[in-house]
């Protein structure tokens, strides 16, 4: 019944055909300021980091720099603008990932996280944008164009929609994309992702709170999260990937559902883009052939990894420790 639209093995299909060739579109980039703190968050009172860092955000920029780390490459459309789009810029040429982007009047937005001595984050992200739709229209194009060209495998679109942007507009990609033929994989919440459903893309990937945003229904479990996994496919034959932090993840699609814990990291460095980087590493083991139960025990560990880095992405010896406490099964 759902056999007009793409799917996980549509995109596996033209990473045969053509080779690993992402993209990745960012609407709503950043810069992310990650402060550790050495005493729990205390509201109203000085707090003191022992440690930073800065990294390029968002999305679909954390994909294409996943993919970098797994020895993929990935393509990354955003939008930048003022200072903070060019250190975004300069920080995204330092890592080598290849990149097109679009100038903004208005400045890159900056996101902190507070990641305090319990390993609570309390996240500050600004709104972004607002962006015209002259830069949305010039940025869209280039997208299109680029992917087409390129004979791209997949588009992975995801994060939030600045100001100045409708909500709908993951949808409309989606759809633009499949008359080309491109499997896209969406990863945003609200109504932008109620609206992208309905485009029916290959994959989502919302995280509990997401899920349960879009079902109204409170995710406790990894139980709970599989029964709504199973249902969201069955009505709409999109493949499912949800992420439930230190509950570990679970996967629905064509062969079943599936579940992989989290690996125990012992010291907290950075949450900012564990979501994204789950996603990358399961998207590439699984194109490349492995089956999900390996590919969420890759995805599990990578995400780990990255966990315990410093705003980087992890390298594969890294990864590597975490495997085997990896472990994933059917559910």
């Amino acid at each position: 019944m759902h056999d007009k639209y793409l799917s996980i093995l549509d995109i596996r299909r033209r990473v045969t055909e053509n080779g690993v060739k992402f993209s990745t579109l960012t609407l709503n980039p950043s810069l992310d300021k990650t402060m550790i703190l050495g005493t729990p968050l205390k509201m109203g009172a000085l707090n003191r980091a022992k440690e930073s860092n800065l990294s390029a955000g968002s999305k679909g920029i954390n994909v294409a720099r996943a993919m970098k780390a797994m020895g993929a490459g990935a393509t990354s459309y955003f939008f930048a603008g003022g200072e903070t789009g060019d250190i975004l810029l300069r920080l995204l040429k330092s890592e080598g990932i290849s990149y097109r982007t679009v100038k903004t009047k208005a400045p890159t937005r900056e996101n902190i996280k507070l990641i305090d001595s319990e390993g609570v984050c309390t996240e500050i992200n600004e709104s972004g944008g607002p962006v015209s739709e002259v830069e949305t229209g010039e940025l869209l194009s280039l997208f299109y164009c680029g992917c087409r060209d390129s004979k791209t495998s997949c588009v992975f679109l995801g994060g939030s929609v600045p100001r100045g942007i409708d909500s709908d507009i993951y949808a409309e990609i989606i759809e633009n994309l499949r008359e080309i033929g491109i499997p896209s994989i969406l990863d945003c919440d609200g109504e932008a992702l109620k609206k992208g459903i309905a485009a029916r893309p290959a994959l989502i990937k919302p995280n509990a709170y997401e899920l349960s945003l879009l079902t109204g229904v409170d995710i406790k479990n990894p139980d709970v999260a599989a029964d709504i996994c199973r249902c969201v496919y069955a009505e709409t034959g999109i493949s499912v990937l949800c992420t439930l932090g230190a509950e570990g993840a679970v996967f629905t699609g064509d062969s079943g559902c599936y579940y992989v814990n989290a690996p125990k990291v012992s010291c907290v460095r950075c949450f900012a883009g564990a979501g994204d980087a789950f996603l990358s590493a399961f998207v590439l083991s699984y194109v490349r052939g492995a089956d999900e139960l390996t590919s969420l025990a890759y995805a599990a560990a990578f995400a780990s990894a990255k966990v315990a880095a410093s705003g980087e992405m992890p390298t594969q010896d890294e990864v590597a420790a975490y495997m085997p406490q990896a472990i994933s099964r059917a559910i």
